[in-house]
């Protein structure tokens, strides 16, 4: 019997800070432990691929043009390399009900343990509404189980508070962690 894979959706706006947490992560792998990275478009910050962890990446939007080439690259990645954990960075224009129906389909599902989704988001990027008032960001931020502010020391406490509040709004009680550089605990998403 195959072992399912821990599942994680990391989700948020370019520059974020994504694929920053996700080395984070990384860097708290045990070292016994495979693990697989999913991506859908590869950003300024790059993860080191080695013998343990596998890196991927889908090309097409992975919740609308390219559900197909998901579902086909992550039956494919997860028969491959059968890793413990998977992170799955979605694009920052992802559509989270699409990407999560993908994850829940019955081939899916045998192979991965969906645990939790995180968005990130940069209290900078808050106040612009190119980027806060996108109606994919803000469903990110309402579909994620967790939500990490990341870069808290370019900020004021004023401005934290208006986050905190926005967040909460669209959100409702999630679990919040603040965070510099991306840096967060393993146990966020364990």
């Amino acid at each position: 019997m195959l072992t399912r894979a821990a599942t994680h959706l990391i989700m948020g706006a370019t520059g974020a800070g994504k694929t920053t947490l996700i080395r984070s992560l990384l860097a708290q792998r045990p070292p016994q432990e495979r693990w697989a990275v999913l991506v859908n478009d590869f950003g300024t910050a790059r993860i080191d691929a080695h013998e343990k962890v596998v890196l991927r990446e889908v090309s097409d939007c992975m919740c609308c043009t390219g559900r197909v080439t998901l579902s086909i690259g992550l039956v494919r990645l997860l028969r491959e390399t059968r890793p413990g954990r998977l992170l799955i960075e979605a694009s920052s224009a992802a559509r989270p009900d699409a990407l999560l129906a993908v994850l829940r389909e019955d081939g899916i599902t045998a192979a991965i343990d969906l645990r939790a989704s995180v968005c990130v988001v940069d209290p900078r990027q808050f106040t612009d509404p190119r980027i806060g008032g996108r109606e994919d960001y803000r469903e990110q931020i309402a579909a994620a189980s967790s939500i990490v502010i990341n870069w808290r020391d370019a900020t004021g406490v004023e401005a934290r508070l208006a986050i905190a509040r926005w967040i909460e709004g669209l959100a409702g009680a999630k679990s919040v962690t603040e965070t510099r550089s991306g840096s967060v605990s393993l146990a966020l998403v364990a």
